[in-house]
């Protein structure tokens, strides 16, 4: 009979030899089962190795020592004859594995070979297969991170879009609204530009401004300036021939070009009453030169009634022809009225003007001594005669004539006494 070590060391050779072989075939329940017979015998070997270790070093032991000692040495000896049971079987396992194989023909281990090398083929194909498949797992992960994240993007982007449309249509309708008020504007400039027209037709531009900024005008005193009147002569004995829209029409007609003439001249429209024109010089602003531009706007009006008439005269119609006086000295100005309010003048000068005008003839300008003074030197002037006046005695009266020579000198004093 073999020592125990020795024992022990041949049934780890056989099973080492059979493990091999099981791994050789690919037949895994043998391999798990000879390396757990392996894993037993290693285990068995280290501990007869510490048992021979204890027994050589071990000091004479009492007999309570020795009793337990035998009983485990007894213990031993039953589990070495277990294990010698166990080897003659593994033994025979292997007599009987080894005459297998011995009986295997070339091309049966060839076969076996194969057969071992497909599985290891299929075992790689399988584990190429797992890793496809963790690849294949991450790209679908990858995919799927895309998506949301692509989705995402699709969100906030539609988001986006509905924020865009939503400031677009604000924007839209914002610039609708300013156009619609910027034509309301324009609407409303229009209006405040064709009042302010109105106004200034009505009122000096001076007295308009004072009008708007404090609701009411002050009344304003000047201590000279040059009223002129003018009519036509004969008009209520010519306007019964014409008929009203006719006769409105030539009346608009002339007294456009007297406002026309009078803007030029820097005077001031004050008003028309029926075929009656009065304009002023020298008001709202102060003007040294009022009574010379004066003349000379009498002297353009005359002109132009000239020239009318020989149109008229050519086509066989009704034309008029303008008595016009002149006088320069203080008056009042000021807008007068609530409603459909005005500005006018008044005092001795307007009315002596106005009285100078009902003497004059037709296609003359008569003038008074006062405006004759200021313009003798730059005007041709003929004496007309004396007119008394109430409370101012008799007023000198000249004709301005465009035609006689300009320095004067056919304007002739009026004798002491003389008439008109």
């Amino acid at each position: 009979m073999l020592p125990r070590d020795k024992e022990l060391g041949l049934r780890r050779e056989n099973a080492i030899l059979l493990l091999r072989i099981a791994r050789l075939r690919g037949r895994e329940k043998d391999v798990e089962f000879w390396q757990q017979e392996l894993a037993l015998l290693n285990n068995r070997m280290n501990a007869a190795s510490k048992r021979a270790t204890l027994d050589a070093g071990t000091p004479e032991l009492d007999e309570e020592a020795l009793a337990r000692i035998k009983s485990t040495t007894a213990e031993l000896n039953a589990t070495i004859e277990d294990l010698s049971e166990e080897r003659a079987l593994l033994q025979r396992t292997v007599n009987d594995q080894a005459a297998a194989i011995s009986n295997m023909s070339k091309e049966q281990m060839r076969q076996e070979l194969l057969l071992a090398q497909q599985k290891s083929l299929v075992d790689s194909l399988s584990i190429r297969g797992l890793r496809d498949s963790l690849a294949l797992s991450e790209q679908n992960l990858l995919l799927e991170q895309r998506n949301q994240q692509r989705n995402l993007f699709l969100g906030l982007a539609g988001v986006a879009l509905i924020i865009a449309l939503g400031l677009l249509s604000r924007f839209l309708a914002i610039r609708s609204h300013n156009r619609v008020l910027e034509e309301k504007n324009k609407i409303i400039e229009r209006e405040r530009e064709r009042s302010e027209n109105l106004l200034l037709n009505i009122l000096p531009k001076v007295i308009a401004d004072e009008l708007k900024q404090r609701g009411s005008a002050q009344a304003r005193e000047y201590e000279t300036a040059s009223v002129l009147f003018a009519d036509f002569e004969g008009f209520s004995k010519k306007s019964k021939s014409m008929s009203p829209e006719e006769l409105i029409n030539d009346l608009d007609y002339c007294f456009k070009a007297f406002d026309e003439i009078a803007t030029r001249y820097g005077l001031e429209k004050i008003k028309t009453i029926g075929d009656s024109y009065m304009c002023a010089g020298g008001l709202p602003n102060p003007d040294p030169e009022h009574t010379y531009r004066m003349v000379e706007a009498a002297l353009e009006m005359q002109a132009f009634l000239k020239r009318w008439k020989a149109e008229r005269q050519a086509e066989g119609r009704t034309f008029f022809e303008a008595r016009i006086g002149i006088h320069t000295g203080p008056l009042i100005a000021g807008v007068v009225g609530a409603k459909k309010f005005a500005f006018d003048i008044c005092g001795d000068t307007v009315n002596v003007a106005a009285r100078m005008e009902g003497v004059s003839e037709a296609v003359v300008i008569n003038s008074s001594q006062v405006p004759y003074d200021g313009i003798q030197d730059r005007v041709p002037c003929s004496y007309r005669g004396k007119l008394p006046f109430k409370n101012l005695g008799e007023l000198y009266m000249y004709s301005v004539n465009a035609n006689s020579s300009t320095d004067g000198s056919d304007a002739e004093m009026p004798a002491e006494g003389a008439e008109a």
